[in-house]
């Protein structure tokens, strides 16, 4: 009893090896909850963000350097007949080869340039979808352009709105240059009618003269 007492007592004194390797095993157990912690915060963002861009109406679209897509989602896709994530691996330029303003706006982003365009793009049933398109330049962190990203914005309802404005203005200027002429023949009909008119109480004037001589 009084040995193993005794031994309770004894300090244990570490080495500078111990020392040394404790520090280390410390830091290292420090660093890696830290990118435990990191990659967790992460992933969070990663779900995070896809949830946004999968139920965004619009359509959220990155293509790489050679034109081919590395990111597609967005509920926008529906109207085109694609599902989120089935253009991915797909060449933008070969999927778009009828729209060549699709095709430049990839190619100013892959050059560094900021571009937009609003267009028309054939829908799933071959219905006009009308789409509000921005490309802009991805870099990585030394500056350098690896990829194009972009936004589609479905625009059809606007479009159409503005469509059946622009056709109710024009219905409506025709109907007035229609009622215009139809006043200007009666004011024309009008003056012929006043010019007979004088002409008649001319020669019913001579003729009262002439009874009156």
């Amino acid at each position: 009893t009084r040995r193993s007492s005794d031994l309770s007592k004894t300090k244990h004194s570490f080495s500078k090896e111990e020392k040394e390797l404790l520090n280390t095993i410390g830091t290292e157990t420090g660093i890696l909850i830290s990118r435990m912690q990191a990659e967790e915060a992460l992933r969070e963002s990663e779900q995070k963000f896809r949830s946004i861009i999968t139920e965004a109406e619009a359509i959220i679209f990155m293509i790489d350097d050679e034109g081919k897509f590395i990111l597609s989602e967005g509920r926008g896709l529906t109207k085109l007949g694609l599902k989120p994530g089935q253009a991915v691996g797909a060449s933008a330029f070969e999927m778009y080869k009828d729209y060549p303003l699709i095709i430049k706006g990839i190619k100013s982003a892959l050059k560094g340039e900021i571009f937009r365009e609003v267009m028309m793009v054939k829908g799933k049933d071959d219905d006009e979808v009308y789409f509000d398109i921005f490309y802009s330049p991805y870099t990585d962190n030394k500056g350098k352009v690896i990829a194009c990203i972009g936004m589609a914005i479905d625009i059809t309802s606007a479009k159409n709105a503005e469509e059946e404005l622009k056709h109710s203005r024009e219905l409506i200027k025709k109907e007035i240059e229609q009622k215009t002429k139809k006043l200007l023949k009666a004011e024309d009909k009008l003056k012929i009618a006043n010019l007979k008119l004088k002409d008649y109480a001319k020669k019913l004037d001579l003729k009262i003269r002439r009874i009156d001589e």
